[in-house]
C-alpha cells in the first residue's frame, strides 16, 4: 500500500521541479492531479494558486488560495492571498492583510522578499526595507535582495545606503546591468571618483561575448550619464544612441499608431462633446498632474504633497482603467480602437468619475485632494473635466528641446516606447503639443500650464500659484519639499531630496550636435524654440 504522505510530497516535488524548470503547463497539470486526489492536503492548493499568479490566471489563484487558508490557515498562504488581492485590483484588502502581516517571521527568505516587493507597491516602502533586510540576514546570498534594498533606499533618499547595495549585488551579480545604470544615477561622477573605467571594461566584454546581450543598453546609459556630469558631451552623446538604439532595436513599436489615437482624440472630443452640461462626479476634488515626463511633474507633485490636505498616490493609471471598464459596461459598439474613443464621448460621466475615484481612494484613505502623477493622462484631459469637474489639472511644461534630451537620457523600460529614437521622439512630442493646444481651445479654463522654467526662476511665486490654483491656504512648508521625507519613485527620486536648482535649464544647447535633427524637425513644423 503506498503512503499518501509520501504521494503527496512526491507529486509536490514534480509541480515544484517543473515550476523551478519554467514548465508552468506541466506543473500545473500535475497540481490539477494532486489537488483533485488529494483535496484536502494545504500544499497542493497553495502551489496552485502561485501557478495560476505566474500564469496572470489570478481570479483562479485566488480561489485556489481560499482552499489552502480553508485547510491550514498559515502565514505563507495569508501573504498568497494578500498578493491575490492587490493582483485583482483590491488594493485595500490586500494592504489591511499586509498589516496583520508585519510582524510574522515566514519560513524562507524567498517569502519576506515577496512580501516586501508587494509592501512597495502598496507604497509601504519603510516596510518593505524592513522586509529586504529580513530577507538578507536568512539568506545573503541572492543579487537581487540587496537590489531591491537599494531601491527602497534611493526612494526614501539615503543615497549611500542605496550606493553600498547596488554596489553588493553587482558584486554578487556581476552582469546585473541595471544595477550599474541604477548605482550610476545617484551621485555626480567627478574627475578621479566615477565608475567610467569599470563601466567601459564590463561592456567590452559584452560586446566581446559574442551572444546577444538584451540588457547592454543599462551600460550605455550610465555611461552616457557618467560622461556628462564630467563634461565629455561627445562622449556621453555617442553613449546615449548606443543605449537607446540597442533598446529601440529590441521592440516593436510604430510611433504613427500613436500620433493616429491622439489625432482621433482631437476629432472627437469637439466643442459640441463639452457644448451641454454634464454632470459628472462632483463629491471629489483630485489633483492630475501631466504633460509629458521628465518636465518637472515631480517637482510639482512634492511641492503640493507637502502640504497638510494633500496626498499623492503617484503616477497610478487608475482613470484609464475605469475609463476601460465605463466603455465595457456602457453598451456602445466597440470593435476598435476607434470605435473605443468614439465611445468614450459618450459614456455616463457621472459614474466613470465615481468609479475613478473609488479606485484611487484606496492610495490614500480619507484624504481630501489626492494626487495622480501619471504623464499620460493628458489624453484624458477632456473626459477628466467631464466626469470630475471639480478635479483641478496641471499641466507641465518645459522647453521642447529640454524635454525631449531629458526624456532620451532617460530609461523608461516599457513606459515610453517613443523615448529611444530622437525621430519617434519629436514626432510624438508634436502630437503632444498639439493635442494639449486643442484642450485649451475646446476646455477653456480647463486647467493650469506651468512652464518648468517659471518655476526654477521663481519657485516661491509658482509654488504660491499651483498652491492657490487647488483651492488650498499656502502653507510654508510647500516649499520646503526636499525636506519631505515620503518616498518618491519616480526617475526624479534624488533629484527631489535638493532644492530648486536651475542646472537643468538649456541643457540642450550642449548637445546641439546631437540633437540638430530633432531641432530641424520642430522647426520644419514650425514649433516656437
Amino acid at each position: 500500500m503506498i503512503d499518501i504522505d509520501n504521494q503527496q510530497q512526491s507529486m509536490a516535488s514534480e509541480v515544484m521541479a517543473h515550476f523551478d524548470a519554467g514548465n508552468l503547463a506541466d506543473a500545473l497539470a500535475v497540481a490539477r492531479q494532486l489537488t483533485g486526489k488529494y483535496p484536502n492536503f494545504a500544499l497542493g492548493w497553495y502551489m496552485m494558486s502561485r501557478l495560476y499568479s505566474r500564469l496572470n490566471k489570478f481570479a483562479e489563484a485566488d480561489a485556489a488560495i481560499d482552499s489552502a487558508l480553508n485547510l491550514k490557515p498559515t502565514n505563507k498562504h495569508a501573504l498568497q492571498k494578500a498578493l491575490c488581492h492587490f493582483a485583482t485590483g483590491k488594493r485595500l484588502a490586500a494592504l489591511e492583510l499586509a498589516e496583520s502581516l508585519l510582524t510574522e517571521r515566514f519560513t524562507a527568505a524567498s517569502l519576506h522578499f515577496d512580501f516586501g516587493n508587494l509592501l512597495n507597491e502598496l507604497n509601504r516602502v519603510e516596510d518593505a526595507l524592513v522586509q529586504f533586510n529580513i530577507a538578507i540576514e536568512m539568506d545573503p546570498a541572492p543579487s537581487a535582495f540587496y537590489f531591491n534594498k537599494a531601491c527602497m533606499q534611493r526612494y526614501l533618499g539615503d543615497i549611500d545606503g542605496a550606493y553600498e547595495n547596488f554596489s553588493e549585488a553587482i558584486r554578487r551579480s556581476p552582469n546585473d546591468y541595471e544595477a550599474y545604470y541604477s548605482r550610476s544615477g545617484l551621485r555626480p561622477a567627478r574627475s578621479g571618483q566615477n565608475t567610467i573605467a569599470e563601466l567601459t571594461q564590463v561592456v567590452q566584454a559584452a560586446e566581446a561575448s559574442g551572444r546577444q546581450v538584451v540588457d547592454i543598453h543599462f551600460l550605455y546609459f550610465a555611461l552616457a550619464k557618467e560622461y556628462e556630469d564630467l563634461g565629455r558631451i561627445e562622449d556621453a552623446s555617442a553613449a546615449l544612441q548606443k543605449a537607446n538604439g540597442r533598446r529601440r532595436s529590441l521592440m516593436q513599436y510604430r510611433v504613427q499608431t500613436d500620433v493616429e489615437i491622439i489625432h482621433q482624440i482631437e476629432q472627437v472630443f469637439q466643442p459640441a462633446v463639452f457644448a451641454e452640461p454634464k454632470q459628472g462626479y462632483r463629491e471629489a476634488e483630485p489633483i492630475f498632474i501631466l504633460g509629458l515626463p521628465r518636465t518637472g511633474t515631480t517637482l510639482v507633485e512634492r511641492i503640493l504633497a507637502s502640504h497638510s490636505a494633500v496626498e499623492s498616490a503617484g503616477e497610478i493609471n487608475d482613470f484609464s482603467i475605469a475609463l476601460i471598464e465605463a466603455v465595457k459596461t456602457s453598451g456602445l459598439p466597440v470593435n476598435n480602437r476607434q470605435d473605443f474613443i468614439a465611445a468614450s464621448a459618450h459614456l455616463d460621466f457621472e459614474s466613470l468619475g465615481r468609479r475613478y475615484m473609488e479606485k484611487t481612494t484606496q492610495y490614500c484613505p480619507g484624504s481630501v485632494h489626492i494626487i495622480d502623477k501619471l504623464p499620460f493622462n493628458y489624453l484624458y484631459v477632456g473626459l477628466i473635466k467631464l466626469a470630475l469637474p471639480n478635479a483641478k489639472i496641471i499641466n507641465l511644461r518645459r522647453h521642447p528641446l529640454d524635454t525631449c534630451l531629458a526624456i532620451y537620457k532617460q530609461y523608461f523600460k516599457d513606459a515610453y516606447p517613443f523615448s529611444y529614437d530622437l525621430a519617434d521622439l519629436g514626432t510624438y512630442y508634436l502630437a503632444y503639443d498639439a493635442l494639449m493646444r486643442h484642450w485649451e481651445k475646446v476646455v477653456p479654463n480647463g486647467f493650469l500650464r506651468v512652464d518648468y522654467e517659471a518655476v526654477v526662476a521663481d519657485p516661491e511665486q509658482q509654488a504660491r500659484q499651483i498652491v492657490a490654483y487647488c483651492g488650498l491656504q499656502w502653507e510654508a512648508g510647500c516649499l520646503d519639499f526636499h525636506t519631505n521625507s515620503s518616498a518618491s519613485k519616480t526617475a526624479s527620486a534624488t533629484q527631489v531630496r535638493r532644492p530648486v536648482y536651475a542646472d537643468s535649464v538649456a541643457k540642450w544647447r550642449r548637445y546641439e550636435t546631437l540633437l540638430a535633427p530633432l531641432r530641424a524637425q520642430f522647426e520644419r513644423a514650425g514649433l516656437a524654440l
